[in-house]
């Protein structure tokens, strides 16, 4: 069983064929698209629908799924993700702390991305913050040499700045090399892959627009439609 990661749904959720209705499910944000309780009600309803006694589902929070139209983060939204997270994974991200996951390859790290926002006019660009960094580096100089794959909602490599990770630099300072592999969406686009040294940097399009999904197994990766 491999592990199928989607990215920015924006409330359409996908019907996953038999080939992929397999696979454990990483969601990378923006599932929803104004964090409001009837969409978590239809999100949930999806989720429900997977469910399989021998899958996995993680989430990771999306500037969408955190306020209006991804512009605002508000309270109200972040409690209702929370409550949606305890139902998937024994972790919330309340606390904003990398969340360590074992597989049978090696380990997935969780990270929320979402910042505050103070104005219509600020894009969520999304910041990870350097508490939440630094737990990571320590982190990450504790695990075993076995592969490692973080997930966030953020591009942290994005040429557009309004979309760009605000402490990018930090993060990839950060992972650089010692992580294998990092996993992301948000800017949609097309799906992608761009290698800096020893690390892979998985680029995940929108659901919503029709992109194609990564597809994991260990080390190897493939492309997919839902």
């Amino acid at each position: 069983m491999g592990i199928l990661y989607l990215a920015d749904m924006h409330g359409k959720f996908p019907t996953l064929s038999p080939d992929l209705d397999k696979h454990n499910l990483v969601l990378l944000g923006d599932m929803v698209n104004n964090g409001t309780e009837y969409e978590y009600r239809k999100l949930g309803k999806w989720i429900e629908s997977v469910k399989r006694p021998d899958r996995r589902i993680w989430v990771v929070r999306g500037n969408h799924d955190s306020g209006q139209l991804g512009n605002l983060v508000n309270d109200r939204a972040l409690t209702i993700f929370d409550q949606l997270a305890w139902q998937t994974q024994t972790h919330t991200f309340a606390d904003k702390k990398p969340q360590v996951v074992e597989l049978d390859t090696g380990f997935m790290i969780l990270l929320d991305s979402v910042a505050r926002t103070i104005s219509p006019h600020d894009y969520a660009q999304g910041e990870i913050g350097e508490p939440q960094l630094e737990e990571l580096d320590s982190i990450l100089s504790q695990l075993p040499p076995f592969t490692k794959t973080v997930v966030l909602h953020h591009d942290p490599l994005c040429a557009d700045t309004t979309l760009l990770l605000k402490d990018a630099g930090r993060f990839i300072q950060t992972v650089q090399g010692r992580v294998d592999y990092v996993v992301y969406g948000h800017s949609h686009g097309e799906t992608g892959c761009v290698s800096a040294g020893n690390t892979g940097y998985m680029k995940c399009g929108a659901v919503a627009e029709g992109a194609q999904a990564w597809l994991q197994d260990g080390r190897d990766w493939q492309m997919v439609r839902l």
